[in-house]
C-alpha cells in the first residue's frame, strides 16, 4: 500500500474486489478470465540455474559444473554473496570471462570480497584457487595478456579435472536434476491451460449452487401454498355443507371474519372504497409462503437452536411445567422438545400454521398470545419462549406481555424471546423490512430494561447468526474488524431471563 494511499481506500478496494467476484452473474457468463484462457504461473527462471543450490560448504570445483556463463554468475552471487547479482557486477563478471578470465578468479574474487566475507561460505580448494588467479593477475598487469588468457584455460581445465570421479558423479546428478526440472517445466503450458478453465468452472460451480438454493426456496414455497390450499379446501368444503344444510349460501367466496389487526390500521378514507377487504385467509397463505422462502428449513431451524444448548435442557427436571412456545409458526421447537420429552405448547393466530402443527400431534391453541397468558393462573409454566414475535407488537402490548410472563412463570422460570439485531447495519436497515408486519427493530438495551424492570433476573443477551466469513470484507487490521463487526456480525440476539425464585408478582399498570 503506497503512502498516498489511506486505509479506508484500501478497505474500499477490497470491498469492491470482493463484491465483483460474489456478484452474481447469468448462466454461461464470465469475468475477467473471459473464455478460460491461460492462468499465466509466476515466473520460476531458466532450469539450468536452478539445479545447484547455495551450500554451507562448497568446493571449487562445484562452480565448474555448469556450462552456461551467465548461469554460472547467477550462481556464484547466490552461493557466495547470498544474493542476486546485481546488473552491473552482472555484467562486468560476464564480461571478464568473455575477455578469457577464469572461473577461478570470479570466485576468489566474490569470495574474498567485503560481502563474500560477512557471508563466510567456506569453499574448499580457493587457496590453490587464489595462488592460479594471482598468478594470471601479475601476468597481466606486466603485459602478457596471451599468456594469461592460456594460463586461465588451464586453471580451469586444471580444476575440472580435479578429482574426475567427483565431478562425474555431480554431473550426474546434475543431469538428473536437469532432466526433472525440465520435464516439470513441460507441463507449465497445460497447467496455465487448465487453471484458467478451472477458474471459471468454480465461478459456474457457485451460480449453479445459487440456482440451486433458489430452486429448494421455491420448493419450499410451493410446500406452504399445498398444506394452505388443503386447508382452506377442507374449510371450503365444511362450510358449504353448513350453509347447504341451513338453507344459508354465502353470496361470495370471502370469509365471514375480517383480520381485525388489518383493519384497524388501515386509514378511515380508505376503509370505506369499493376495495375488498383483505380477509385472514389470504394473509395466512401470504404469511406460510413468506416463512417458507425466509425462514429456512425445518432442519435449519433446528440447527440453529444449538446456541441455545443448556437453556432447554432444564426443563427437563422433574416436577417442571410446560413451555409455551409463542407464535409457534410451523412448529420447529415443539418439534425439538418433543424429540427431548420435554411437554410444551404453541399459540399462533394463523389458521394454517396451527393446523400444521395440530397435524403434527402438537397441543396448538389459535387465538391472541397475550389473552391466553392472561387466562393461565399464577406459576403455572415453566417457560415461554417467542422467537420473532416482540418486533411485530407495540410496545403496549409488549409491556403487558413481559408483564403476564412473569406472573405465569414458576419460579426460576425463564422467558426466551429472539428478535432481529439492529446492531448489525444490514440488518436494522435493509433485511428487517423483508417483513410487512413489523414494527421497528428493538434493541439488546430496551428489552434488557424492560425485562429487569417487571423484576426478572440473571439477564442476558445471546447473539448468533452472524454472516458467513465468505461474506466478509478480507483483512485483519483494526477498520477491517471494525466493519465486519458491524455489517456481518450476528443478525439476531435474544434476550434469556429467569424469574427469581420466591419471587413476588411484578408492579401492575
Amino acid at each position: 500500500m503506497s503512502l498516498t494511499t489511506s486505509p479506508l481506500d484500501e478497505l474500499i478496494r477490497r470491498i469492491r474486489d470482493k463484491a465483483a467476484w460474489d456478484a452474481p452473474a447469468a448462466r454461461g457468463a464470465h469475468d475477467e478470465l473471459g473464455d478460460g484462457g491461460p492462468m499465466r504461473l509466476a515466473a520460476s527462471g531458466p532450469v539450468e540455474g536452478q539445479v545447484r543450490r547455495p551450500l554451507a560448504r562448497m568446493h571449487v570445483r562445484d562452480f565448474y559444473l555448469i556450462d552456461d556463463n551467465e548461469a554460472f554468475v547467477r550462481f556464484a552471487y547466490r552461493s557466495l554473496l547470498r544474493r542476486a547479482a546485481d546488473m552491473d557486477g552482472f555484467e562486468a563478471t560476464c564480461q571478464r570471462l568473455a575477455q578469457g578470465g577464469s572461473r577461478a578468479g570470479v570466485v576468489c574474487s566474490l569470495r574474498l570480497s567485503g560481502e563474500g566475507k560477512v557471508a563466510a561460505v567456506q569453499v574448499d580448494g580457493l587457496q590453490l584457487a587464489w595462488i592460479a588467479w594471482t598468478v594470471e593477475r601479475l601476468l597481466r598487469a606486466v603485459g602478457l595478456k596471451s599468456t594469461a588468457r592460456r594460463l586461465s584455460v588451464d586453471i580451469d581445465q586444471w580444476i575440472t579435472g580435479y578429482s574426475a570421479q567427483h565431478a562425474e558423479e555431480s554431473l550426474a546428478r546434475t543431469g538428473a536434476d536437469l532432466a526433472v526440472l525440465r520435464f516439470i517445466e513441460s507441463w507449465r503450458a497445460p497447467l496455465e491451460s487448465h487453471a484458467g478453465r478451472t477458474a471459471v468452472l468454480e465461478r459456474e460451480v457457485k451460480i449453479l449452487r445459487d440456482t440451486v438454493h433458489e430452486l429448494s426456496t421455491s420448493v419450499q414455497q410451493l410446500r406452504g401454498e399445498l398444506h394452505y390450499a388443503r386447508h382452506v379446501t377442507a374449510n371450503a368444503s365444511a362450510s358449504a355443507n353448513a350453509a347447504h344444510s341451513s338453507g344459508n349460501m354465502p353470496t361470495d367466496g370471502r370469509t365471514s371474519e375480517v383480520n381485525s389487526t388489518t383493519v384497524s390500521n388501515v386509514p378511515t378514507s380508505h376503509t370505506a372504497t369499493s376495495h375488498k377487504p383483505i380477509n385472514n385467509a389470504d394473509l395466512d397463505a401470504y404469511y406460510v409462503a413468506f416463512e417458507d422462502a425466509n425462514r429456512g428449513t425445518h432442519q435449519a431451524f433446528i440447527d440453529k437452536l444449538s446456541v441455545y444448548k443448556g437453556v432447554f435442557e432444564t426443563l427437563q427436571q422433574p416436577g417442571r411445567g410446560a413451555l409455551l412456545d409463542i407464535g409457534c409458526g410451523r412448529g420447529e421447537l415443539l418439534d425439538h422438545l418433543k424429540g427431548m420429552g420435554i411437554t410444551a405448547r404453541g399459540v399462533d393466530l394463523n389458521a394454517v400454521m396451527v393446523a400444521l402443527c395440530r397435524e403434527r400431534g402438537h397441543d396448538v391453541a389459535q387465538g391472541d398470545a397475550l389473552a391466553i397468558l392472561k387466562s393461565l393462573p399464577d406459576d403455572s409454566l415453566a417457560a415461554v419462549s417467542g422467537f420473532h414475535i416482540i418486533e411485530h407488537l407495540p410496545f403496549e402490548i409488549c409491556f403487558e406481555l413481559v408483564r403476564e410472563c412473569r406472573r405465569v412463570l414458576q419460579p426460576e422460570g425463564f422467558i426466551l424471546f429472539e428478535t432481529p439485531n439492529p446492531e448489525n447495519v444490514l440488518v436494522g436497515s435493509h433485511t428487517f423490512y423483508h417483513d410487512f408486519t413489523h414494527r421497528n427493530p428493538v434493541t439488546p438495551t430496551a428489552l434488557q430494561f424492560l425485562a429487569q424492570y417487571h423484576g426478572f433476573a440473571e439477564l442476558q443477551i445471546i447473539r448468533s447468526s452472524p454472516y458467513p466469513d465468505s461474506a466478509k470484507v478480507p483483512g485483519d487490521d483494526p477498520l477491517t474488524r471494525r466493519v465486519n463487526g458491524h455489517f456481518c456480525g450476528p443478525q439476531d440476539f435474544a434476550l434469556l431471563a429467569r424469574k427469581p425464585a420466591a419471587a413476588k408478582h411484578s408492579r401492575q399498570a
